[in-house]
């Protein structure tokens, strides 16, 4: 790399540094809004599934209960029903319907975490072609170092294309090859999450692929492009 390269890799660190330093704000806020409504629907979920064990198991002892000749089984299974109405099935039936309310509204929920992560993927976007400043935002990609594998993939390819799918996923004829070409590897490394990228936004599961749970993990990746290691 020649002095000139270098000063200039040197002045794009800097800017780097600055253009982190003026969006934290909005990426901590965003990653806080993002994981809080993440974190309360797995937390819910989690719970509704634990009252369907423990309903499944009391339904199944009181039907073996009431199949049984022995007269007590029979007024033990009835006690069962009733203690199960008024304990597991009555706290499901309310948990049941808690869940089925914030299902009615995942899928808008479900809009705005990948919106909120769509907005995270541009801001990164922004910060690389600010950093490597071209006439076009390929241009800047390829002055712009590769950063850390995610999988066989550089962070510089997933987070382009990530952030294209999420703009044009519900668009006719809007995926290039290289975007093809990324999410088919994304699916083939890190699972089916990835597969439906065609008709789904996927900007969330790329986010938490990259466990940007934090700005300083957000940071830590986008300080990579500008990391000496490169000079």
């Amino acid at each position: 790399m020649t002095d000139r390269s270098k000063d200039n890799y040197r002045k794009g660190k800097e800017e780097m540094i600055q253009y982190l330093e003026d969006v934290k704000f909005a990426v901590e806020s965003i990653i806080a809004i993002v994981w809080t409504e993440y974190t309360q629907i797995e937390q819910l979920e989690r719970e509704i599934r634990k009252l369907e064990r423990i309903i499944q198991f009391n339904l199944n002892r009181v039907q073996n209960l009431a199949l049984s000749d022995d007269d007590d089984d029979y007024l033990l299974a009835i006690q069962g029903q009733w203690d199960s109405y008024f304990g597991e099935e009555k706290d499901h039936y309310y948990k049941n319907r808690d869940v089925e309310s914030l299902k009615k509204s995942f899928d808008a929920k479900k809009f705005s975490i990948n919106c909120l992560s769509s907005t995270l993927l541009q801001i990164a976007k922004q910060g690389i072609t600010t950093t490597f400043p071209a006439p076009k935002a390929q241009q800047s990609f390829e002055r712009c170092p590769n950063g850390r594998l995610v999988g066989t993939q550089p962070l510089k390819i997933v987070l382009r294309q990530a952030r294209n799918q999420s703009m044009h996923y519900d668009e006719d004829n809007s995926m290039t090859q290289w975007l093809n070409d990324c999410f088919d590897k994304l699916t083939q490394e890190f699972g089916k999450q990835f597969s439906d990228y065609q008709k789904t936004n996927k900007a969330f599961e790329v986010i938490n692929l990259l466990n940007w749970r934090s700005f300083a993990n957000f940071k830590m990746d986008m300080m990579s492009f500008v990391s000496d290691k490169n000079i």
